[in-house]
């Protein structure tokens, strides 16, 4: 429980190595964004909480909806706070066909 700490930021690697960790709330903070894939080493997760973070829905939560749609995870609702074309809207029903995104992943290849 990670719970009202006033986080606004998280690493992708955060949870890196619990992969038997099944509950997680990180309820009440002030999260916009995640990293993507941040859920991805939580091989048995059963349980999120993400409520009461001011998450931005734009091209950066793309990846949370589409996990979000193939998960097992119990997942509590969890509502946009901008933009203002999805805010009070909850995160789980976002039309995927409205995230028309140009992103760059760069990618550290070692030769």
């Amino acid at each position: 429980f990670i719970e009202n700490n006033d986080i606004w930021a998280l690493s992708k690697f955060t949870f890196r190595g619990l992969k038997s960790l099944t509950h997680l709330s990180l309820a009440n903070n002030n999260l916009q964004t995640l990293p993507r894939d941040i859920f991805r080493p939580l091989d048995i997760l059963s349980d999120l909480d993400l409520r009461g973070n001011s998450l931005n829905c734009d091209c950066k939560v793309k990846w949370l909806v589409e996990w979000l749609a193939h998960t097992n995870t119990t997942v509590a609702p969890i509502y946009c706070a901008s933009p203002p074309r999805f805010q009070e809207h909850k995160v789980q029903d976002l039309p995927l066909r409205e995230f028309d995104c140009i992103t760059t992943d760069f990618v550290l290849y070692q030769t």
